[in-house]
């Protein structure tokens, strides 16, 4: 039977925007599936500012290229960087933003890094406990001053929406030397029995002993977590290994390898799907058209590997606290924002 003319446009209007949709379920859905400045020492730069408005960069990318060199290579600053943030809240419900300042905390940080010009992209995974400074603000949304904290307590500073997901920004590009942050994501980890379950249960090798998680979880036993054994699995910390996120993070490598590991054979309208229970949960300032291209570039480009920052993990008051390397954290602004001189 054939089409009149209008039909055929809205056909074709409505396949284009389950097109659209389901790409931008896609690039949400790294959040359960998973940062351009000159290198300076981060912590003396911190310290220079501490009590001051930090120095961040949330605008274009400079245009006079900057270089640094280290052992005798000259680094120069790639052009076309496009960085996403995007974090795992601790907080069990639906997205409420509250009055005052307890946001919840950015247990999960991953800053997704593409390049348009070398066509690649990479993960830098943060670890939770790295030693940061970020800004401080009061229960009015008014910076306080610069303090030295956790990492992941720059999303308490906020109501748990947008301010809080921009005081992280903040902190993650005032890390990387002012490194531009183009847009982020925050899912509140309450989400991720919903996801699990919804994508079927995401099947992982136990890499160790984890029956103080769970009973079934014994070393080498394969399992397909269901509902709150995924959570469980990639948020256990205390009594489980040597109690450190260090730890979590790998289980928590594994798990997203798994989660795409089921997205990858999932048709485009149970991703659409899922991503309509997950909207409730999920804070962002990527539009649609964003996102779509983002999830897009991720689809075609080349995966490098995942990036993380050496330190030093120590104890103090009770917390751990994660040093960062120096010498680790330049090589990975290198790596992420610059390219050598041929």
């Amino acid at each position: 039977m054939l089409q009149n003319s209008s039909s055929r446009r809205r056909g074709g209007r409505d396949r284009k925007n389950d097109i659209r949709k389901i790409a931008a379920a896609g690039g949400i859905l790294l959040l359960g599936a998973g940062v351009v400045g000159g290198i300076r020492v981060w912590e003396d730069r911190a310290y220079q500012n501490e009590g001051q408005q930090p120095n961040v960069t949330a605008g274009p990318v400079i245009s006079d290229l900057k270089t640094v060199e280290k052992d005798g290579v000259i680094w120069t600053e790639k052009r076309n960087i496009r960085s996403y943030l995007f974090m795992g809240i601790d907080n069990s419900g639906e997205v409420d933003e509250v009055t005052g300042v307890s946001g919840g905390r950015n247990d999960v940080d991953m800053l997704v890094v593409i390049d348009d010009k070398n066509e690649t992209w990479r993960i830098l995974q943060l670890n939770r406990d790295s030693m940061v400074y970020m800004p401080m603000i009061d229960e009015h949304g008014d910076f306080v001053s610069t303090i030295r904290q956790q990492l992941c307590l720059a999303y308490t500073y906020g109501s748990g929406g947008r301010d809080s997901a921009q005081n992280v920004c903040q902190t993650v590009s005032g890390l990387l030397d002012g490194a531009v942050i183009s847009g982020y994501a925050a899912l509140n980890m309450g989400a991720l029995p919903v996801l699990n379950d919804a994508v079927g249960g995401v099947t992982v090798t136990m890499q160790k002993d984890y029956t103080d998680i769970d009973p079934s979880f014994q070393e080498g036993a394969v399992i397909t977590l269901q509902g709150d054994q995924a959570f469980r699995f990639i948020r256990a910390r205390m009594y489980v290994e040597d109690g450190t996120n260090l730890s979590r993070m790998e289980r928590q490598r594994q798990y997203l390898s798994g989660l795409s590991d089921r997205f990858a054979v999932m048709d485009a309208k149970s991703i659409s799907e899922v991503y309509e229970m997950l909207e409730d949960y999920i804070v962002t300032d990527m539009k649609n058209d964003l996102i779509v291209s983002t999830a897009e570039k991720m689809q075609r480009y080349e995966q490098l590997d995942i990036l993380t920052v050496d330190g030093e993990l120590v104890i103090e008051n009770d917390l751990y606290q994660y040093l960062l390397d120096k010498d680790s954290l330049q090589d990975v602004i290198l790596q992420l924002y610059y390219e050598p001189q041929n």
